[in-house]
């Protein structure tokens, strides 16, 4: 059992060293809140074989809110519901383009021809 768990490590090494060699630079941060503990714990076991710049890119919450998230965006950007000072969408912006394309609406009513209209 050791010795396949030391597999296991050296190739999880591998992986986030290839990883992190050939695709620097494409994430700025990324938070994820509510995360379930599927993603979490493996998180916890993982962040040790990733570099520093990178650990620091990722952050995961179990909570719905973080104050961590306000000193990358401004809460005006925010929906109310989820803690920002912008007011709560009543239409969504997939929405509005069918507005700008009669086509594009008429096939999502073919798909889709019960919609809620929210």
């Amino acid at each position: 059992m050791k010795r396949v768990n030391s597999i296991i490590i050296q190739s999880l090494k591998r992986i986030f060293i290839y990883l992190q060699s050939n695709y620097r630079s494409r994430l700025y941060k990324m938070h994820v809140f509510n995360a379930p503990n599927s993603i979490v714990l493996p998180w916890k076991v993982a962040k040790g074989f990733v570099e520093d710049s990178t650990r620091e890119k990722l952050h995961f919450y179990k909570g719905s809110r973080s104050d961590d998230l306000w000193k990358e965006i401004n809460p005006t950007q925010v929906e109310e519901r989820f803690g920002g000072k912008s007011p709560n969408l009543k239409t969504y912006w997939y929405r509005n383009i069918f507005l700008l394309n009669p086509e594009a609406f008429s096939l999502m009513q073919a798909y889709y021809p019960k919609s809620s209209g929210v």
